[in-house]
């Protein structure tokens, strides 16, 4: 925030690069950080600058979030699947589905557990289908809402882009999701 108020104002940008740094030694989760600031650059700064010059001075940290997701697969190369054993169809499917527990589990956790496998039978069309409408609803609520309530919008989208790495898209092992994705995602729902 002082680096949005004071642009030119490198010592609170250079803290922010080594925190960040810090941050994904702990947790690679956060290589969507940069995606969440120019969500913040909207809602609540208010930056009304270029949208150029905003993703430009981003670049650093987005630099800092590619040689993490680099580290992240060169250290997991192991458990990442191999191609044949989940289809991509199949794991965009999955992310989808994934995404309509996740919302679930924050208003109801009920039946969590530490490994959701795969389901063998596969996944049910009805439950994509639901997971579809329930996705495309939300979000254009929060679209609608973007002039009187931006927050909406920042929030969902903040709860997507965290999402993103974990969806198993890239499938590293064998689960279908997991709780221990969802607490910087839900800081987005919160708001």
């Amino acid at each position: 925030v002082r680096y949005a108020r004071l642009p030119r104002a490198w010592g609170p940008y250079g803290l922010v690069m080594v925190l960040f740094a810090l941050g994904l030694m702990c947790k690679p989760m956060l290589v969507t950080l940069p995606l969440v600031l120019l969500l913040l650059d909207y809602w609540p700064l208010q930056r009304v600058e270029p949208a150029g010059r905003l993703v430009m001075e981003k670049l650093p940290l987005l630099t800092l979030s590619a040689a993490a997701c680099v580290a992240t697969l060169f250290a997991q190369h192991g458990a990442i699947q191999s191609a044949g054993s989940f289809s991509l169809p199949y794991r965009l499917a999955n992310a989808l589905a994934a995404c309509r527990v996740y919302l679930g589990q924050m208003v109801w956790p009920d039946g969590l557990a530490a490994f959701y496998p795969y389901p063998l039978s596969g996944l049910r069309a009805w439950e994509l289908v639901l997971a579809g409408m329930l996705l495309a609803g939300l979000s254009a609520v929060a679209w609608g809402q973007r002039r009187k309530q931006p927050w909406i919008l920042t929030g969902w989208l903040w709860h997507l882009v965290m999402l993103l790495p974990v969806l198993g898209i890239i499938q590293v092992g064998g689960q279908a999701h997991g709780d221990r994705y969802t607490y910087l995602p839900q800081i987005g729902r919160a708001s």
